[in-house]
């Protein structure tokens, strides 16, 4: 699960940068270390998904399902990477939300983190996988 207005994991990948006080924090305490923040990248997120797919024998490009859309939670789309005896490869990609857990307690306010969806169990999704 991923949302695509994530400032602190772009989900487009790209340069890893957390934003504020909090994030200048980290990066001076960083650099103190040696850890060269300018070298922190992360990987579209997508691309991770088809590289978990491609492991589990699976190509092509995955099933969109957009879910009802409830009101005053961001749009979800359910990404899906499947093939005949291959574990799928589920990826929930949530239009414009931040960076929380969906259907877990808003930790900060949305005007910091971005919007998580409340409709959304994410605790109850990963359990009914295993």
């Amino acid at each position: 699960m991923a949302g695509t207005g994530d400032r602190a994991v772009n989900y487009d990948g790209g340069p890893m940068r957390a934003p504020g006080l909090g994030g200048w924090i980290l990066r001076r305490r960083a650099a103190r270390h040696g850890d060269l923040p300018a070298e922190r990248r992360t990987v579209p997120v997508e691309t991770v998904a088809r590289d978990w797919a491609a492991g589990n024998g699976i190509g092509g490009e995955p099933v969109a399902e957009q879910l009802p859309v409830v009101a005053g939670d961001p749009p979800v789309t359910r990404l899906t990477w499947s093939a005949p005896g291959c574990p799928p490869v589920v990826l929930y990609r949530i239009e414009g939300g931040g960076h929380g857990w969906p259907g877990g307690p808003q930790f900060m306010p949305a005007r910091f983190i971005g919007p998580i969806p409340r409709h959304l169990d994410a605790t109850g999704i990963l359990l009914e996988m295993v």
